[in-house]
């Protein structure tokens, strides 16, 4: 008899033995059990009672993380096994905390929002002592906010616009159509109370961001343009890489000696959104973004990362506004595991939109499984970028000058790029011609300015180069012709 069991027994054992060999070692795996024997395949839904795995779903790899060039593609695969006895239906759905938005060309007519304040009233009594955000999102529609290097434009010849205190001026032209929560503009409202919209305007401000109006909130306050200062619009660059500005330059709020100055740029191709802070006596009562009805959006009445403290804003800083296309795609999303057997699932790495940096995301493989939870696939994605100049001049010609008078000239350098460029020794070899700067570092999309200076004692024409040296692959030096005169009036 005990010779009897001891050979039943190591024949429990080789049998459980040669299962396991036969199921694949996963990471993350997920199945139901059943008590008894019975069961209708027929009916992958229908599981019966049993003491096996009627359904197991297991994934390999388990996480991914892969390298890959800006403009690139990289094609994956995910294999899904069913180890069970019954067919497995499946989902699966990524986050890459990014979206791409149908673009929808719309010139629509502006709406008038009335907002219910006291002339005067300050509105925004939010505590942000205790709130450090410095970046956010995604919001329901996959913006994101962060902090971001100051970057101020000059836009001395932009166009200069005619406001009273409480008022407002429709329909500027941008120069280029701009994507904005899903719809695309190519004019724009600006308010004089310190912000804009593609969409509504109004005599007041909202205090509150995001809550309706679609207000791109520099710097919500009862400002009056027309006691001091001036507004301007301007678009600079070359398409595609073009940005218009609305600028608030030295403009004091209503009632007090208190003043501001700040922008809101729009970047053509890229859609991004800077504020830009030079100088601010106070603080906003109203900050942020929203689309059209509010929904959506980030500011200083949002929660979590989402919520942009108006204490944030000092004097030459900068917010950056950005959304992002998508890069982690699946197919198929959805399909059937037969019993016994694996489908593989392609995944793209798309990179041919993404500049420099590492990005995250999850692949969720949910399936029918009742009361068990999804499998999370991890995945990062670190992308290589590749920087790119375009300069606002080839040369430049500070004409006919004064003696004993310091000229300065603003030379653009753009950045259209997907990585960050590097501009290292910067030199004039000129006591004539020279520069503060020895070396600048512009993110992609992004653009800086090198002032070059001239002074001279002496009369006459005067010549040198200006030299620099990138990490632009065929641009890695770089050389500008610098060039003034000074001529000397007779007085008889």
């Amino acid at each position: 008899m005990k010779k009897q069991l001891l050979f039943k027994s190591a024949i429990s054992v080789l049998a459980c033995l040669c299962l396991l060999l036969q199921q694949p070692v996963f990471g993350q795996t997920i199945s139901d059990k059943e008590s008894s024997a019975i069961a209708d395949k027929s009916k992958p839904n229908n599981i019966a009672f049993g003491s096996k795995n009627l359904r197991e779903i297991s994934v390999d790899p388990d996480f991914f993380d892969e390298n890959i060039n800006s403009g690139e593609i990289l094609e994956k695969t995910i294999t899904l096994f069913n180890t069970g006895e019954f067919p497995m239906n499946y989902n699966i759905s990524v986050f890459n905390s990014i979206g791409k938005k149908e673009n929808i060309k719309t010139t629509p007519e502006p709406i008038e929002v009335v907002y219910d304040f006291k002339k005067g009233d300050e509105g925004n009594n939010f505590d942000y002592s205790k709130n450090t955000n410095k970046d956010g999102g995604p919001d329901q529609q996959d913006y994101f906010w962060k902090s971001a290097t100051f970057d101020w434009i000059n836009t001395s010849a932009g166009t200069p616009v005619t406001l009273s205190d409480d008022s407002y001026v429709l329909n500027i032209p941008l120069g280029f159509d701009f994507l904005y929560y899903g719809n695309n503009y190519s004019q724009i409202n600006i308010m004089s109370n310190g912000y804009v919209s593609f969409t509504h305007y109004s005599t007041w401000y909202p205090n509150c961001v995001p809550s309706d109006g679609g207000s791109i909130m520099s710097f919500g306050r009862d400002l009056n343009p027309a006691a001091g200062g001036v507004v301007r619009h301007f678009t600079g660059g070359v398409a595609p890489n073009r940005h218009f500005v609305v600028e608030f330059n030295n403009v004091p709020r209503f009632g007090g000696t208190e003043s501001v100055t700040f922008q809101v740029v729009f970047y053509e191709t890229t859609n991004y959104i800077t504020f830009n802070y030079l100088n601010v006596d106070m603080l906003p009562n109203a900050l942020g973004i929203e689309n059209i009805d509010g929904t959506a959006g980030m500011g200083n009445c949002a929660v979590g990362d989402l919520l942009i403290p108006s204490s944030i804003v000092v004097n030459e800083s900068s917010l950056l506004f950005y959304t992002m296309p998508e890069w982690l795609i699946v197919n198929p999303n959805a399909g059937i595991v037969a019993e016994n057997s694996q489908t593989d699932i392609s995944i793209a790495f798309d990179a041919t939109e993404l500049v420099e940096g590492t990005y995250y995301g999850n692949i969720i493989i949910e399936s029918e499984l009742a009361g068990k939870s999804e499998i999370i696939v991890p995945v990062t994605l670190n992308v290589t970028g590749i920087p790119e100049i375009t300069l606002s001049h080839e040369d430049i010609d500070f004409g006919i000058t004064k003696i004993e008078t310091e000229h300065s000239f603003q030379l653009g350098i753009f950045n259209p790029g997907t990585g960050t460029l590097e501009i290292s020794e910067i030199n004039i070899d000129s006591e004539y011609f020279y520069v503060m700067d020895t070396d600048m570092s512009i993110a992609p999309g992004s653009q800086a300015y090198l002032t070059v200076y001239f002074f001279s004692i002496e009369g006459g024409g005067f010549s040198s180069e200006l030299e620099f040296t990138t990490n632009v692959i065929g641009s890695e030096n770089i050389a500008i012709i610098l060039s003034a005169d000074i001529q000397f009036i007779m007085l008889h």
